[in-house]
């Protein structure tokens, strides 16, 4: 089995991640326990191996997440791997056709728009009330603040 060690700064829900290789493509021997959606492997220890967070794997054909690496005794290291569906299967993804029946967004209105929803997609703000106390904000709320303010929402 052949693996190749990425670094990517791209956000997990990205399809198409910009991959920046660490290492050229590593021949090594997977874990007992072994299995291709969330495989385990030790390699024998190199720092630059601590800066990666994505790998990919020839046998199986896919690519994955790696958890924080995690060094052991002998002079060796520990990948825990997670595969990523969407980078993995990303030509399959974007050839599927779909249909879309319902729609939501939040905030601006999605370029489909939903015809059951009956509120206008254009949001405007009739009226701001600040609620100083209530329930969920007593003024002395460590994680809500005067900012995060608590709302009403009325539609029409």
């Amino acid at each position: 089995m052949n693996v190749t060690l990425f670094k990517t700064s791209d956000d997990i829900n990205v399809m198409n991640k910009t991959l920046t290789a660490i290492t050229s493509p590593i021949v090594c021997s997977p874990t007992i326990d072994c299995n291709a959606e969330t495989p385990s492997i030790i390699l024998a220890y190199n720092s630059a191996y601590l800066g990666c967070n994505y790998a990919y794997i020839d046998t199986f054909n896919k690519y994955y997440f790696v958890a924080p690496p995690t060094v052991q005794s002998g002079q060796r290291i520990k990948l825990d791997l997670t595969v990523d569906a969407l980078y993995t299967y990303r030509d399959a993804i974007k050839n599927c056709k779909g249909l879309v029946v319902r729609s939501e967004s939040e905030g601006k209105p999605s370029a489909v728009v939903d015809k059951m929803l009956p509120i206008n997609p254009n949001r405007e703000e009739i009226l701001s009330i600040l609620f100083d106390r209530s329930p969920f904000f007593n003024g002395t709320s460590p994680t809500i603040t005067q900012t995060a303010r608590c709302w009403i929402l009325q539609t029409m």
